[in-house]
C-alpha cells in the first residue's frame, strides 16, 4: 500500500501490485469504485466493455466504476503496477485478505539504509 482511504480523506487509495507471468483476471466490475493503472514494468493485455489495450510500461488505463473488465498478464516477465481507486475500499479489501511478499523490489534501496 502506498496511500490508503484514511490517509487521503476517503478520495482514493494506490497500490503498488506485482502480477505473475500468466495471470489472467477474469472480467469483473468495481461497484461504484473507479480504477487505474499505471505499468511501471511488464506487459498487460487489459479488456473494458468492448475496448482493449496492450499495455506497457508507462502506459496508464482507466476503468471507469461499473464497466465490467478484465487483464492479462503478458510474456514471461512479471508485470508490476500502481493500481488506484477511488473512493478507496479495494484496500481495505485486500489488506484483509492478502499476503504481503518481501520488498525486494526496491531496486537499489538497501534495508540497512534509510530512504
Amino acid at each position: 500500500m502506498k496511500a490508503v482511504g484514511e490517509q487521503t480523506r476517503g478520495q482514493l487509495c494506490v497500490m503498488e501490485a506485482m502480477y505473475p507471468p500468466g495471470l489472467s483476471v477474469h472480467e469483473h466490475v468495481h461497484v461504484g469504485e473507479d480504477e487505474m493503472f499505471y505499468l511501471l514494468s511488464g506487459q498487460l493485455s487489459v479488456r473494458c466493455d468492448a475496448d482493449s489495450w496492450m499495455v506497457t510500461a508507462g502506459g496508464f488505463v482507466f476503468v471507469p466504476r461499473d464497466h465490467p473488465h478484465a487483464f492479462s498478464v503478458i510474456g514471461a516477465e512479471p508485470a508490476t503496477a500502481l493500481v488506484i481507486t477511488g473512493p478507496p475500499r479495494l484496500d481495505e479489501q485486500i489488506a484483509r485478505r492478502a499476503e504481503p511478499v518481501p520488498s525486494v523490489a526496491l531496486g537499489n534501496v538497501r534495508p540497512d539504509r534509510p530512504l
